[in-house]
């Protein structure tokens, strides 16, 4: 062989290495797009799930929950204002 068919063979060699190099620099950068794009729709996903809970969350804490709850509906209400007086000696009344 001679040095000019082994200098082709050896640049052609670097050539396919850098092609193959490229492709796979290339995809790494696309499967991150996609792995991205996903993450996104997971966050977003999760935030709506995040509101429908706090939104059911709110419900249940509610007044009108608390309200309508069996434990509470078993008081009866409160007819008259107690006054309630902050405390005196004994030998400071008169």
């Amino acid at each position: 062989m001679s040095k000019v068919t082994i200098y082709y063979i050896l640049l052609a060699a670097i050539l396919v290495g850098k092609v193959g190099f490229s492709l796979y620099e290339r995809s790494l950068v696309v499967h991150h797009g996609f792995s991205v794009s996903e993450y996104h729709q997971q966050q977003k996903d999760l935030n709506k799930q995040k509101a429908v809970l706090t939104a059911q969350l709110a419900e249940q804490r509610s007044i009108i929950a608390v309200k309508s709850s069996a434990e509470i509906s078993q008081f009866t209400p409160v007819k008259s204002v107690l006054a309630i007086t902050p405390a005196r000696n004994v030998a400071s009344l008169q």
